[in-house]
């Protein structure tokens, strides 16, 4: 049920609500009305259509660009995802949409990161990793690439404050933390060991963070930490059982 401002009115004089008060009420009732997360079917429309974006854009850069076109056209990407993110966020008050462009300027980062490395020859030279690697094998070479990530990604969740931007942060972590191990233990790197113990302590983590969100009422950010504790487990659980 939804009610209307007549209602609210009508409420408000039965238990002695000033106009002031009644008019905040139902100001405070709209903000919660605007920012209550709707599962609808144009919502998963717009998740399958960022899937979708994601993939096709990747596999655009990797397969077809040099890396000083791919530094522009990512630049200019991000630049418009970013923008009109913040624009249907802040002037729209689109949540949704808002969310799912500024998702996609984040993916833009770590290519526009490899892009620099290697237009200003800052890449590895002993490194034939391209860049579709990145989303496939555990490396040292991609930590600038992550930590550029991880950052841009904090700074756009603390403007736009919706749980689906949670979403490259833990991925982002989960990859660092595995290529931040293959750098300090090179060349004893194939240890697995020291990844299943990573793995463990990350998701112990995780799950703490879930359950600290979820007891602030903040269970839409907990669940996406739940949810990348359970994938980040099945993920490595899967790797440990194809290398037996």
């Amino acid at each position: 049920m939804n009610p209307d401002k007549d209602d609210i009115v009508k409420a408000s004089n039965q238990i002695g609500l000033t106009d002031s008060q009644t008019d905040n009420l139902w100001k405070a009732f709209q903000e919660l009305q605007i920012n209550k997360p709707k599962s609808t079917f144009p919502t998963a429309l717009l998740y399958l259509g960022a899937l979708i974006a994601i993939v096709s854009m990747t596999w655009f850069y990797t397969a077809s660009l040099k890396n000083s076109y791919a530094l522009l056209i990512s630049i200019t990407y991000a630049l418009i995802f970013f923008s009109f993110g913040l624009y249907f966020y802040r002037a729209k008050k689109l949540r949704v949409p808002g969310a799912f462009l500024s998702l996609l300027g984040i993916v833009m980062i770590p290519l526009i990161v490899y892009s620099l490395q290697n237009v200003m020859h800052w890449w590895p030279i002993s490194s034939s990793n391209p860049y579709i690697g990145f989303y496939h094998w555990v490396h040292g070479d991609w930590v600038p690439m992550e930590i550029c990530t991880l950052a841009v990604a904090c700074l756009v969740l603390y403007f736009i404050r919706v749980p689906l931007i949670t979403i490259p942060i833990y991925i982002t972590l989960s990859f660092m933390t595995m290529d931040a191990i293959y750098l300090f233990t090179y060349p004893t790197w194939y240890n697995w060991s020291y990844y299943c113990t990573a793995s463990i302590i990350l998701g112990t983590l995780f799950t703490i963070l879930g359950f600290v969100l979820c007891r602030k009422e903040q269970n839409e950010f907990g669940f996406w930490s739940y949810f990348f504790w359970h994938v980040f487990m099945l993920e490595w659980t899967y790797r440990l059982e194809c290398t037996d």
